[in-house]
């Protein structure tokens, strides 16, 4: 028979460790620490065995529902290309928007949701890509101008996401980047009479002297001319034991998690520390895997059931900011 709370408050009241721990304190505050305590026991009694043994998985839940929307931001994405170039309509105030649904891309209206294929597609890309890879996935999903090619404009840059060339490749895709971007360049048309109006266009600018990008590489260029090599060992020292110290920090992490895992964990071949880096990889893949299924259902029920999901205001963001200047330019050109 499990103890209630009721029967652990007594038990301590009783203890005479907890008497002598608590003799310090006011009597009242130590009665009614020792009633919070005898719940908080109850809880853990009942509950510890089961998080600890589930704590480490927690991780990986949460690494697969950040991998989940990653489809949606592609859905998403594909429609930006379609909508800029006129191809489709949608109910969006301007493309600033996109950007807004970026960051809630879990209540987006207008993406329909993943599909078991695209399921499948995103479990092949993860399995695929190195580690360092998906540990540098990007933060942006949704700008547009940043993934287009820097030089002419056309097509994918640099910066397009490798998830989306490699869904590209499996949904054929790739030829939406190409597509012009219309409505994009007419609202610069218009922000750009705003701009003017205001003082941001006053012609060709003095050049101005560049800013310096702190970082490790200038620091060390600014010891090389001006300090004695010492110090620019001492600094090459310094830098080496900090990333040291991250990167055995990591390390520690994943080698607890493997400690934790019922079965062996296998190290592909390769160069000591990137093998446990990409022993890591597999094994988060390995339950991402496991759980994506489950947690696309979890999706689809609350959407069933008409649970929404927690949102930043719509109205603190950029959209109605330029939506002004474009109402403004297309007042000044008489198209308002």
């Amino acid at each position: 028979m499990k103890k209630t709370k009721k029967k652990f408050l007594e038990e301590l009241k009783a203890n005479p460790k907890a008497i002598a721990f608590l003799s310090p304190y006011e009597e009242g505050s130590a009665e009614r620490f020792l009633e919070s305590f005898a719940g908080t026991k109850e809880m853990l009694l009942k509950h510890g065995e089961f998080w600890r043994e589930h704590q480490h998985k927690d991780v990986y839940r949460d690494r697969a529902e950040d991998l989940y929307w990653i489809i949606a931001q592609k859905k998403l994405f594909n429609l930006q290309c379609q909508w800029r170039a006129g191809k489709i309509e949608l109910p969006v105030i301007n493309s600033w928007e996109f950007l807004y649904w970026e960051q809630n891309i879990n209540s987006c209206p207008y993406i329909e949701d993943a599909t078991l294929q695209e399921i499948e597609v995103l479990i092949q890309y993860l399995e695929s890509a190195p580690y360092y890879e998906i540990d540098n996935l990007p933060d942006e999903w949704q700008h547009y101008d940043e993934f287009k090619d820097e030089e002419t404009g056309i097509g994918a840059g640099d910066y397009y996401p490798d998830w989306y060339h490699f869904y590209d490749n499996h949904f054929g895709t790739q030829n939406l980047i190409l597509l012009p971007d219309i409505k994009g360049e007419e609202e610069d048309k218009y922000r750009a009479i705003w701009r003017k109006r205001n003082g941001y266009d006053r012609g060709i600018p003095e050049p101005r002297k560049p800013l310096i990008e702190y970082g490790p590489e200038f620091t060390e260029k600014f010891i090389r001319e001006v300090e004695d090599y010492q110090l620019l060992d001492y600094y090459r020292i310094y830098n080496a034991r900090n990333e040291n110290d991250y990167e055995i920090e990591q390390l520690e992490e994943i080698i607890e998690r493997f400690f934790k895992e019922p079965e062996t964990v296998p190290i592909p071949a390769g160069s000591f520390p990137d093998a446990i880096f990409q022993a890591d990889h597999l094994l988060t893949v390995k339950y991402v895997k496991v759980l994506l299924p489950d947690i696309h259902q979890n999706h689809l029920d609350r959407k069933a059931m008409g649970i929404s999901y927690e949102r930043r205001s719509f109205e603190d963001d950029l959209t109605h900011f330029v939506q002004s200047q474009i109402d403004f330019g297309k007042e000044q050109l008489g198209e308002k």
